[in-house]
């Protein structure tokens, strides 16, 4: 008696573990199918115009790319709402650098700003010219971490420049590719004038008059999330009413 409860027993444990065991199969294969649903990658080959690899959304906010190879050329990072039947540019932030830029021509590894709420995206060869580009495009449940808004990545030492009367004189050209943000300035002028910034040499206005009297620096102006600049490659420039000599320094991001 004693014998065949014990190996009743016996039978039930071998049971009871049998379903643990089996049991978690199901678990392991549901968490690598959300896995698989919470992040995608593709490489692709790029050797000529127009050509990159794609992926879909699918809801997924974020998406990053790995370039690699030995090419000459330009890579722009595109969008599309309207599930890749047109794209429309979005923008690169470096990782190595935290700068902001529109395209690049060298290798890299890059965050795609700009990709919430798209249905589709893509690093496009906008541009060929030889070689073998790389690019490992992934898109993630999450949006890539970068640094706020507010963050400070380029300071200007602005040491003496002769500003002519009604002239304008460039104070900022940013990297190519990208566009400034001008977030502060704290200027001087050797004589009293009206300085006005603008956003090219062509004298774009960029909103922004100031009015220092000589010798005596002006109180420094913070502007928040910043004045960006309308063009890409545009630089800033200043234009006195008077001759004057300009120092001091202004800060901002490149993007």
């Amino acid at each position: 008696m004693k014998a065949k409860v014990w190996m009743g027993v016996a039978a039930l444990l071998v049971a009871l573990v049998a379903v643990g065991m089996f049991g978690r199969i199901p678990e392991r294969a549901d968490a690598q199918v959300r896995f698989a649903i919470e992040q995608d990658s593709l490489s692709a080959d790029m050797d000529a115009a127009e050509v990159g690899p794609t992926l879909g959304l699918d809801g997924k906010g974020g998406a990053s790319v790995v370039i690699t190879g030995t090419w000459a050329g330009t890579i722009t990072p595109q969008v599309s709402v309207n599930d890749g039947t047109t794209y429309v540019g979005a923008t690169f932030y470096e990782v190595s650098t935290g700068k902001r830029t529109r395209t690049v021509t060298a290798n890299g590894t890059f965050a795609i700003l700009g990709v919430a709420g798209c249905s589709n995206v893509r690093i496009n060869m906008t541009s060929y010219t030889s070689g073998t580009a790389t690019a490992k495009l992934r898109v993630t449940k999450g949006e890539f971490a970068i640094p706020t808004d507010n963050e400070v990545t380029v300071f200007k030492s602005i040491a003496a420049i002769n500003a002519v009367s009604s002239a304008t004189a460039v104070i900022w050209t940013p990297t190519t590719g990208t566009k400034f943000r001008l977030k502060g300035i704290s200027l001087a002028s050797t004589v009293a004038t009206r300085l006005t910034f603008s956003q090219t040499v062509a004298d774009t206005a960029l909103g922004l008059i100031i009015l220092p009297q000589a010798a005596v620096p002006y109180p420094t102006l913070d502007f928040g999330e910043g004045l960006l600049g309308s063009t890409v490659d545009g630089v800033l420039a200043v234009r006195p009413t008077a001759d004057t000599s300009i120092t001091g320094c202004i800060w901002g991001t490149e993007e």
